[in-house]
């Protein structure tokens, strides 16, 4: 994690893995709402220094702001990053304002983003064989697609 990264975001993974483990159990709601223009859930598509190569993922965003949540296998070695909102055309170029290589999270802030809806966490309480339904941007399609397990 970068020392700026610590500074703004001294507990990133804390947060990291209570946001993931929370949105989660809420995230077959936001699924359903993704055809609506958005559920706090962005698609994320990098271009990468070598190669020319590609990468995409998923991220929650964090604050209407921009702040989003991802994973740093995602923005590893990218030159280029764009958040799209599923179901709009709404486009942000991305910049990575903190990462951990060991635990695979990245913050990014959208530029010029405002009044995005954010990931909104469940109440439901979490237990050994509760079902979850995750969504994400499966196979970097660009689509929200959804599992079960």
């Amino acid at each position: 994690m970068t020392v700026t990264a610590l500074r703004r975001y001294p507990s990133l993974v804390a947060i990291a893995v209570a946001v993931a483990v929370v949105a989660s159990f809420s995230v077959r709601a936001a699924f359903a709402r993704a055809a609506a223009g958005g559920t706090g859930v962005v698609v994320i598509d990098t271009d990468l220094g070598y190669q020319g190569g590609q990468a995409a993922g998923t991220g929650m965003v964090l604050t209407s702001s921009g702040e989003v949540l991802t994973n740093n296998h995602v923005i590893n070695g990218a030159t280029k990053i764009v958040a799209v909102i599923p179901g709009t055309s709404h486009r942000y170029t991305a910049k990575v304002v903190g990462y951990s290589v060991s635990n695979d999270v990245a913050v990014l802030q959208l530029q010029h983003a405002s009044g995005l809806k954010v990931v909104s966490p469940s109440t439901t309480k979490t237990a050994v064989g509760l079902i979850v339904h995750a969504v994400g941007n499966a196979g970097g399609t660009g689509n929200l697609s959804t599992a079960y397990g």
